[in-house]
């Protein structure tokens, strides 16, 4: 699923390297609200697992890329992909204050401004 969002983000691209983060884990807003409630003995069975992808985009290239994403995954009307062959959902989230201080948000913003300079 990470290299299927990659993908999608290099061919919004048109051939040029646009830096991106994949991840794959809990849903973070679930996981975290199970923490609170259970601790960290929570079930982790009990949490949806998600495919992130973190890009350094204006919002233009960001509607651009949520279609690209969609067609990638052959996503119809009801969410289900026929490419990874299950419900998928696509959905955006700002960069929290918090991911501002990431290593990953940095390497993007770093990328991002030496592609700039090129």
């Amino acid at each position: 699923m990470a290299l299927l969002l990659e993908d999608s983000v290099h061919k919004l691209g048109g051939g040029q390297w646009i830096p991106c983060v994949t991840g794959f884990g809990p849903v973070s807003d679930l996981a975290e609200a199970a923490v609170r409630l259970e601790g960290y003995d929570y079930g982790l069975a009990q949490v949806p697992f998600e495919c992130t992808l973190t890009v350094y985009a204006t919002d233009d290239e960001m509607d651009i890329l949520l279609r690209q994403v969609a067609a990638d995954l052959a996503v119809d009307a009801s969410g289900y992909s026929s490419v990874v062959d299950r419900h998928v959902t696509i959905a955006l989230r700002p960069i929290f204050d918090y991911a501002a201080k990431a290593d990953s948000y940095r390497f993007l913003v770093d990328q991002y401004s030496a592609n700039a300079e090129t």
